[in-house]
């Protein structure tokens, strides 16, 4: 009786954090779908007034909206950048792990402590630098400063330092060159935590609001999250249609999450078997 008491609380103080946390989600979608000048002050007016699609009709259709463009300049610089940051985190993660060089602790050391430096702090340099190559209002600008993650390097070369070596030394044995092993042997192997680094790129990068925010000010390549900020700005608008436009940029996020999350925890899991 005991035990079962225990789990009964433990299980029903999960249930509430986690309701703390989707609080803001469930009242974003529950708003978005109330006429304009419903009072939303009184919770109980939440599911007892009517509800309507005008709302998300008023996002995609007026003239100050360009939510469908914002949100496939997300997706393809969310994309993309995930792509590639994927490909040179496995590339350097595997040779850290796999290969001996000169300069190795030294370089990889360098690659943690760029973890270390807040991201606002390079964002004036950034800025100049782009400012003088002519990349702002680019999709280059929403992509390369992200290219170099640290983070994607050093989770994929602790993924790969588990794996057995002895594997690696059968397929030169075999007279597999280093780019098959990568490609036949590594790659296959380490696909959760592949799977985790892509949807936590993914997301960061579909988030990302502040350097988006400073490197783009032409309305045609604003993501979603700076484009939302425009949008509200222009006009004074009804609280449904800012939580309408909230809940359009949330959903391929959440949707994302959702799919994947087995991979995320596996992936996760896995990579801090050492070190």
């Amino acid at each position: 009786m005991k035990s079962k008491a225990r789990k009964f609380v433990f299980y029903f103080f999960l249930i509430f954090i986690s309701l703390i946390w989707w609080l803001p989600l469930i009242w974003t979608v529950i708003v978005s779908f109330k006429p304009v000048g419903t009072p939303l002050a009184n919770p109980a007016t939440w599911f007892t007034s009517a509800n309507t699609l005008d709302n998300y009709h008023y996002v995609f259709t007026n003239s100050q909206s360009h939510i469908p463009l914002w949100m496939f300049n997300s997706l393809l610089t969310a994309s993309v950048s995930t792509v590639l940051i994927v490909i040179l985190a496995a590339l350097a993660g595997y040779a850290f792990s796999c290969f001996n060089f000169r300069g190795k602790q030294f370089w990889f050391w360098v690659i943690m402590s760029g973890m270390m430096i807040p991201f606002q702090s390079l964002l004036i340099p950034m800025y100049i630098m782009f400012n003088r190559m002519r990349l702002l209002n680019t999709y280059l600008a929403l992509i390369l400063p992200y290219l170099g993650s640290a983070f994607g390097v050093i989770l994929l070369k602790q993924f790969i330092d588990t794996l057995p070596k002895d594997l690696f030394d059968a397929a030169r044995i075999d007279g597999c060159s280093s780019g098959r092993i990568f490609i036949s042997l590594v790659l296959p192997l380490i696909k959760p935590a592949l799977a985790s680094l892509c949807i936590f790129t993914f997301l960061q990068q579909w988030n990302d609001f502040l350097w988006p925010f400073i490197s783009i000010t032409k309305q045609n390549m604003m993501t979603i999250p700076t484009g939302i900020v425009l949008f509200k700005s222009q006009s004074e608008m009804d609280k449904g249609y800012a939580m309408a436009a909230n809940a359009v940029a949330i959903a391929p996020v959440l949707i994302a999450f959702l799919l994947f999350q087995k991979n995320i925890v596996k992936g996760v899991t896995l990579s801090g078997i050492k070190g």
